[in-house]
């Protein structure tokens, strides 16, 4: 049906951009997180003596790794939950079995009674649950698109 196309198409291509944005995100943080360490390079000595210079460089590494596993946690569970979220809306199970209706020949005459009985807003008011009640084959007050597909064949 094109009406499920459509929307699995609109889904997917959310879940598009999403992945997009996260790996362009993730692979433009990557560079600098890894590539820090150049700017500690010293071409005038080989091993610095200062103690605080290899503290705040070791600092410096550690708080670059936490945040690029921040990012990566971020930017990985980002994408996680788009998988998720378009999964839980793409609703296709058993290849579409579900998408077909058994059309059966079904028992409307009691329709025509109770639309005799409507003469005015009030009375459509009135008798409109009696008319879903015939409609609802299954009884579980909502009435799905097999039994409208049933309605409309009979």
């Amino acid at each position: 049906m094109w009406t499920h196309a459509i929307k699995a198409n609109a889904i997917l291509m959310v879940l598009g951009v999403v992945t997009v944005i996260a790996g362009f995100s993730l692979a433009d943080l990557a560079d600098p997180l890894i590539t820090f360490v150049d700017s500690y390079k010293d071409d005038e000595r080989s091993k610095p003596t200062d103690l605080t210079y290899d503290e705040s460089n070791r600092a410096d590494i550690f708080l670059h790794l936490a945040t690029a596993t921040g990012a990566y946690q971020l930017f990985f569970w980002m994408t996680m939950g788009a998988y998720i979220w378009a999964w839980s809306f793409l609703d296709i199970r058993d290849a579409g079995a579900d998408f077909e209706c058994e059309i059966k020949d079904q028992d409307y005459s009691a329709l025509a009674g109770v639309v005799a009985k409507i003469t005015s807003r009030e009375t459509c008011l009135e008798h409109v649950d009696e008319l879903f009640d015939i409609a609802d084959l299954n009884g579980d007050n909502y009435i799905d698109r097999c039994e409208d597909a049933n309605f409309q064949a009979a």
